[in-house]
C-alpha cells in the first residue's frame, strides 16, 4: 500500500486491542492506570498510538498521525454502503 499510495488510513475503533495492550504492558511491569471500579483509563494505555506505532514498524511509514474523531463518524447514521463495509470487515476478522 504504502509504494503505491504513499499513506495508510487506519480506522480503530475506541478500545481495540485493550487486552493484548493491557497484557503486554502487565508482561512489561508497566503500570496500567485503572479507576475507582477497576476499569482501566483508556487514554492512559492510548490504543491509537499503540497501534500507529506497530503498524509504522510493517509498513516503513516515516510518520504517523493518531485523530481521535468518534463525534464525526457518528455525526451522521450509517447507510447502506458504511452497512456494508463494515459487515465485510466482520467477516474479515
Amino acid at each position: 500500500i504504502m509504494d503505491v499510495h504513499g499513506n495508510l488510513n487506519v480506522f480503530l475503533s475506541e478500545g481495540a486491542g485493550v487486552h493484548e495492550i493491557i497484557a503486554e504492558m502487565e508482561s512489561k511491569g508497566q503500570e496500567v492506570i485503572r479507576d475507582s471500579f477497576g476499569h482501566v483509563k483508556l487514554d492512559s494505555i492510548n490504543p491509537g498510538v499503540y497501534f500507529s506505532k506497530r503498524i509504522a514498524e510493517m509498513v516503513g511509514a516515516e510518520k504517523t498521525l493518531v485523530q481521535k474523531s468518534g463525534y464525526f463518524s457518528r455525526a451522521a447514521k450509517s447507510n447502506e454502503f458504511d452497512r456494508t463495509l463494515i459487515g465485510e470487515c466482520v467477516k474479515a476478522g
